[in-house]
């Protein structure tokens, strides 16, 4: 497994280090121009459909809500020691009691499946079984970072921005447009960490309604993983 997936996880988690935001920006004035995402990641214009209407709307995101019948497909992309480029695919069944079964398929270092029970907003069970499959490692980002922390419990939207420092590291957040992704509209988010281990850097896009993120960039010092959000069903 990468390093690099750790070192992800342990920079960002550090920065924040239990602090709150010191510094908040509400969204621009009503109809001031905003910059809506580009061509990065396959992120189209602002203004598509959504899950639950035209646009993201204002919110918190909860990551991981996941909920029977859902589908999702991902192209992936990650470069450093153990570089991969494929796909990947989630399908989400009722296991009863409360419990849902995570299937998932894809081509990434190789064929892999495999197939995890979790609860709704608690994703524990997915990481030793990514864990141990040859190729599913890739996708340990998506579940591993502590995304409600990093979200500081913050409402999302454009022009929302907020820093701190912790243990000799400055974190600086700001939500600076919307992007579309297989028809789901979302807040493109931008993270930067730095200190004395370099500067990392993460982008994603999340839309509230929608349990996981609709396009990502993490990563640092050059490396990084890629996931962008082709096929969605079931909302």
């Amino acid at each position: 497994m990468t390093a690099l997936v750790l070192l992800v996880s342990i920079a960002f988690t550090l920065a924040l280090g239990g602090c709150g935001p010191k510094e908040t920006a509400t969204a621009p004035d009503e109809g001031e121009e905003v910059a809506s995402g580009g061509d990065e990641g396959g992120g189209g214009a602002s203004g598509g459909d959504d899950v639950g209407g035209d646009g993201p709307g204002g919110g918190r995101w909860e990551p991981f809500a996941f909920e029977p019948g859902q589908y999702f497909k991902y192209e992936v992309q990650a470069t450093g020691d153990e570089p991969a480029s494929g796909w990947f695919s989630l399908n989400v069944a009722d296991a009863g009691g409360g419990r849902m079964e995570l299937h998932f398929e894809g081509e990434l270092s190789g064929e892999f499946s495999l197939t995890a029970t979790i609860t709704t907003g608690d994703v524990s069970g997915v990481v030793m079984p990514l864990m141990m499959s040859h190729a599913g490692w890739a996708l340990l980002p998506l579940f591993m970072n502590p995304w409600e922390l990093w979200f500081a419990g913050q409402a999302l939207d454009v022009g929302t921005r907020w820093s701190f420092t912790a243990e000799g590291e400055t974190m600086t957040f700001a939500v600076t447009g919307t992007e579309t992704y297989a028809g789901v509209t979302g807040y493109v988010c931008e993270w930067t960490v730095t200190g004395s281990g370099g500067e990392h850097t993460l982008k994603v896009c999340v839309n509230p309604e929608f349990p996981l993120i609709l396009y990502g960039k993490i990563g640092g010092n050059g490396d990084y993983f890629e996931y962008t959000l082709v096929e969605q069903s079931g909302f």
